[in-house]
């Protein structure tokens, strides 16, 4: 089986020109690189590199396979990319509600911890009273069928008054719960 430890070395390689200096640049040894060079070889069933005193050549097929190969290992990157920087991502536009007691302190905080952590969002923020913000909450999660309002309240405190916090999420179908994770 190919592998992308395989695709990484051949990719180094064909940079590099040079076993040694292709070993150096991934962190392995010269007889591990060319081990899993020539199995590529042998799995691939064609010779991908000339050897040479002069260096490393690839063959007419060594081209066109690292073409391949650059293409599936940005791919690759990108898959490990989107997988690290998307866990929980929101997109599109975010209502946030917040209550004049509590907007000076939370709102200068919030908004830009949440541009920064997700790019992607859109946020209308509206400060007025709780009656009013929960009202708002309820007709917004009234209209959106595959959403739920989130069991989990809770409430925000500052000295001597307490205030409630009330949530909608995405509703996960196969579940039956919510998606804020509780």
């Amino acid at each position: 089986m190919l592998t992308l430890r395989q695709m990484r070395y051949f990719d180094a390689l064909a940079a590099a020109r040079h076993f040694g200096k292709a070993a150096e640049l991934t962190h392995v040894s010269q007889p591990a690189l060319s081990a899993q060079i020539m199995e590529m070889e042998e799995h691939l069933g064609v010779k991908l590199v000339e050897r040479s005193r002069a260096g490393v050549f690839l063959t007419v097929k060594g081209e066109e396979v690292l073409a391949q190969v650059r293409s599936i290992l940005a791919d690759v990157g990108r898959l490990e990319e989107s997988a690290r920087t998307n866990t929980g991502t929101l997109e599109g536009r975010v209502r946030l509600g917040v209550i004049p007691t509590l907007a000076p302190y939370l709102v200068p905080r919030l908004i830009p911890y949440l541009r920064e952590r997700y790019p992607a969002i859109d946020i209308e923020l509206k400060e007025s009273l709780t009656d009013r913000l929960i009202a708002d909450l309820s007709a917004t999660a009234g209209s959106m069928r595959s959403w739920r309002r989130c069991r989990s309240m809770g409430t925000a405190s500052l000295p001597g008054r307490c205030f409630p916090i009330a949530s909608i999420w995405p509703w996960r179908r196969t579940t039956g719960r919510c998606s804020c994770r509780r």
